[in-house]
């Protein structure tokens, strides 16, 4: 559980450095993917 709370934090502030350059592809559907597994694991 643990080790994926970090993994998401981890790949969640990776695709913030890149966001603007993948808003175009599947960077926002990364992202949003990651923000919903995050408060998947929250819950």
């Amino acid at each position: 559980m643990i080790f994926y709370v970090i993994f998401c934090f981890n790949v969640t502030i990776h695709v913030n450095d890149i966001f603007i350059d993948w808003i175009k592809t599947s960077g926002l559907f990364l992202y949003i993917t990651n923000v919903y597994i995050f408060l998947y694991l929250i819950m």
